[in-house]
């Protein structure tokens, strides 16, 4: 498919030639229009209906075929003037740091930077979309609509895309918890042609309910937790699992994850001698480092400093008392993962 749009990139000439041309190109992923230029991308991590990546390049024209996502693009730098064709349409001016376009799926463009660019890519599958809208909105498939955006300020977006810039490190701290969760609803909030209103949840999940995906998240926390997946353990949608979820614990999944992350890494420096690499990655985190930094925030100590400060007991645990992977108990505590 890549090749397809390479070929035909080398062959047009003509911004309105450019435009017919993608008419015949069939629906492209964001990253396969641009392979060349893709630095980073978060697609190997497994995020549900949400992929965040990075793209550099130098002054170029881009034909893009409909896409199969909506594709939320922020600079990231200063940047140059920009060119965009679509529909018989032109439209220019200067793209900012901290500035947006929004490319929604199925709608050919062509465009002309004029200088260099380092963007943030953020591609969400319209099914998704649509799903979220349904379950959180009550809107029908057919009422979504998200509209062409081109280079306009949205504090919400930049901060949100740093922030992912930075989970896409943290694989496993609740990055794929929170990727989920995000964008959705402020996108079709704000760029959809038609304002949604959600569906207000009252209460949260049941004792019983809230039990199992605790002892869910006990059980597995050496391992990626999705929301997806605990929504589905529990036969919730997951905007209306989020919602109940914080209402019953006062945090969001994610934080709820770290939160028990940690506090079981307090235990094994109370009472093991693993390295601190073991207890990180047995504890689902990515690097030591990024423990350390956690650990750091929720302290003041470093791991290190914790384990001095508390000791070693003369008998210590072994080490399948402090692996998640080894969590004696529980409803799940031997079983493998319900759902994938």
């Amino acid at each position: 498919m890549v090749t397809g749009v390479n070929r035909v990139l080398r062959g047009l000439t003509g911004m309105h030639t450019h435009t017919r041309a993608t008419l015949a190109l069939p629906p492209t992923a964001p990253q396969e229009a641009v392979p060349s230029s893709v630095v980073s991308s978060t697609e190997p991590l497994g995020w549900h209906g949400i992929i965040a990546w990075r793209r550099q390049s130098p002054p170029t024209t881009v034909v893009l075929p409909p896409l199969t996502m909506h594709d939320v693009v922020l600079q990231l730098r200063a940047g140059p003037r920009l060119l965009q064709d679509r529909a018989g349409r032109r439209h220019e001016g200067p793209w900012r740091k901290g500035d947006i376009l929004i490319v929604p799926a199925g709608r050919p463009s062509v465009w002309t930077i004029e200088g260099a660019v380092d963007n943030l890519h953020l591609s969400l599958d319209p099914c998704f979309v649509q799903r979220v809208a349904l379950e959180a909105c009550g809107m029908p498939p057919e009422h979504i609509e998200i509209r062409d955006v081109f280079s306009r300020r949205d504090p919400e977006i930049a901060c949100l895309g740093h922030r992912l810039l930075r989970e896409r490190t943290t694989a496993g701290l609740g990055g794929l918890v929170y990727a989920e969760s995000l964008a959705t609803l402020h996108l079709l909030r704000t760029y959809g042609a038609q304002q949604p209103r959600l569906c207000h949840q009252t209460g949260g999940l049941s004792p019983h309910t809230l039990r199992l995906v605790q002892e869910y998240i006990q059980a597995h926390l050496d391992q990626p937790l999705g929301l997806a997946d605990l929504a589905a353990l529990v036969q919730l949608s997951t905007p209306h699992f989020l919602r109940m979820f914080k209402h019953s614990t006062g945090q969001a999944p994610h934080q709820y994850i770290l939160a028990q992350r940690l506090e079981r890494a307090k235990g094994c420096l109370r009472t093991s001698r693993r390295s601190m690499t073991a207890i990180a990655l047995g504890l689902g985190f990515r690097t030591p480092s990024h423990f350390a930094m956690h650990f750091r925030r929720l302290t003041g100590l470093t791991p290190t400093a914790y384990r001095r400060a508390h000791g070693v007991q003369r008998s210590p645990c072994s080490d399948s008392e402090c692996d998640p992977r080894g969590q004696p108990g529980g409803r799940y505590g031997s079983v493998a993962r319900l759902v994938s």
